[in-house]
């Protein structure tokens, strides 16, 4: 009847084709310019943070640990601060500080006082006193303005202190 029923034709045996692999990209569309830079400052920073922990730390700073607070160079804290672990100081501080050892980085600044149970060492500013119970490092690139009492003081050659200074005895 007009073509409606044909006589069906013997079906062809279907072979499974693998998937045809894509050719791989020499660069992925999406990335840009800017997530490359962003890529490649991400491995400049492993390999620096790998180099960096081959060399020997710096003998007064506290090594960061889960012990260890650090105030972020991105961070600008109003008010006072204490703790019973080590303070670094990237970021600024209006306030006094309290801690067992305190470390103030290049960047880092504090406008308060400091008292230190520990080492205290200064690359960075301070404006305010400070009571160290150890021993006071100001690098060269430090800068401290006011009183310190301390049981010792260490100021390399570049670095500044602006204040009185009043030696501890060790026992205290």
């Amino acid at each position: 009847m007009f073509g409606l029923f044909r006589k069906k034709q013997p079906q062809e045996a279907q072979t499974e084709e693998e998937p045809k692999a894509l050719p791989e990209p020499s660069s992925t569309p999406s990335e840009s310019a800017e997530d490359k830079v962003l890529k490649d400052a991400v491995e400049a920073m492993l390999v620096e943070q790998a180099s960096a922990e081959v060399e020997a730390p710096a003998p007064s700073a506290p090594e960061p640990g889960p012990a260890t607070n650090v105030i972020g160079a991105d961070m600008h804290i109003a008010g006072s601060l204490a703790s019973t672990s080590a303070i670094v100081v990237l970021g600024e501080i209006e306030g006094n500080v309290a801690g067992t050892a305190v470390t103030v980085e290049e960047d880092g600044a504090i406008k308060g006082d400091i008292a230190a149970t520990a080492d205290v060492t200064i690359r960075g500013s301070v404006v305010g006193n400070l009571g160290v119970d150890g021993k006071l490092t100001i690098s060269p690139t430090g800068r401290v303005e006011g009183g310190v009492e301390a049981r010792a003081i260490a100021i390399d050659e570049g670095g500044e202190l602006r204040g009185r200074c009043m030696m501890r005895a060790s026992g205290r």
